[in-house]
């Protein structure tokens, strides 16, 4: 049974992936295609209000890391309205404003960078708006969030209960990336006594609005040497890595505190991870640094991703509705989703600050 008073048109638009290495002008087409339907008893249709810009999808569009099947629509955060929803759907009532993740793993057909897409009870996540924060600020969370909440909550430790190795003491490079603002709020949401930042100097005012304690300029060779030098800044508990590569891992880890510091990468070994082609050799050396660090390295060495989806009902939904952490938008960066092509060349100059957003209606 599908409850659906709403009207739902059969062709929506979308931003489609259509061509591939090549630059973002290029690859995306804004064209009409078929509103994704409802399949399954437990999956939600959303009409989209906004929808999030991740690295992963420009990786997708470059073909450097995974080839994908084409024409295709990308995106997994979103904001939007219930429209239509299965019989097992019991916490959603078409017309509520919600905010979620979609679980596209192979990156299916039917993304975020469209008018409508279906969401699923069994995967991903969902959650009600809250009326504290717009559509855009909601998209804004997504992967981005769980990522942050991966390295800083459950890598990290900061998610612990156990005394003994609750940490204190954390170090975020990338401080201002769409990951680091939120790793910055949820150190400081979950107790931690010192956060420190690593970002551009245009960027320090705002990481510091975040709630970091200090931050360094990495353009800063005095800065740098300050971070390095001093007896104050060392011992930390965590190292939480959002940009990636050799040289922030050989000039930091020696801040961590002996046998049971922490450095934690969303990225790995090389920087800005797929920026450039990905070859067989390029994986043999991810692989064997990351699995040497881990097990013979200086310091505890994690890769990881996502945290369990259901960290943003249970950790970031409440903490947005207490206002204890908030949605980060960098100026001017909010497009209309027949701009998408922009949004993905302002992500491919690294220099974006906080969550690059899509609006996809009004």
């Amino acid at each position: 049974m599908l409850t659906t008073p709403l009207s739902i048109p059969e062709t929506m638009y979308a931003l489609q992936l259509v061509k591939q290495r090549c630059s973002p002008e290029e690859a995306f087409e804004y064209r009409q295609v078929k509103t994704p339907i409802i399949k399954n008893p437990t999956d939600i249709l959303v009409k989209i209000k906004a929808a999030g810009v991740n690295p992963g999808e420009g990786k997708y569009r470059s073909c450097n890391v995974i080839s994908i099947s084409i024409p295709r629509t990308l995106g997994c955060d979103y904001s939007g309205i219930v429209m239509a929803k299965g019989s097992k759907v019991t916490e959603f009532e078409v017309g509520d404003a919600v905010f979620g993740v979609l679980d596209n793993k192979a990156q299916g057909p039917e993304g975020t960078y469209g008018e409508y897409t279906v969401a699923s009870l069994e995967s991903g996540v969902i959650v009600k708006k809250l009326d504290n924060i717009t559509f855009e600020e909601a998209a804004s969370l997504g992967a981005v969030s769980l990522t942050a909440m991966q390295g800083i909550g459950i890598h990290g430790n900061f998610l612990s209960q156990d005394k003994n190795i609750k940490p204190k003491r954390v170090l975020v490079i990338g401080a201002s990336s769409g990951i680091g603002v939120y790793a910055i709020q949820f150190a400081k949401a979950l107790d931690a006594q010192e956060v420190l930042g690593i970002c551009g100097s245009k960027n320090t005012s705002l990481v510091q609005s975040l709630g970091a304690d200090q931050v360094f300029d990495y353009t800063s060779t005095e800065s740098m040497a300050d971070l390095l030098s001093s007896p104050q800044y060392k011992d930390l508990d965590v190292i939480f890595d959002c940009i990636g590569g050799d040289d922030y891992y050989h000039q930091l880890y020696p801040l961590l505190k002996p046998k049971t510091g922490i450095y934690c990468t969303a990225v790995g070994p090389i920087i800005y991870f797929g920026t450039e082609p990905v070859g067989f050799s390029d994986w043999i050396y991810i692989v064997s640094r990351i699995l040497w660090r881990k097990f013979f390295g200086p310091c505890h060495y994690i890769f990881g991703l996502f945290a369990p989806f259901h960290t943003m009902k249970t950790k970031i939904h409440p903490w947005l509705e207490e206002g204890i952490i908030r949605p980060v938008i960098g100026k001017d960066q909010v497009f209309d989703l027949k701009e998408g092509a922009k949004a993905h060349g302002l992500m491919e100059t690294k220099h974006a600050s906080g969550r690059i957003i899509l609006k996809v209606s009004e």
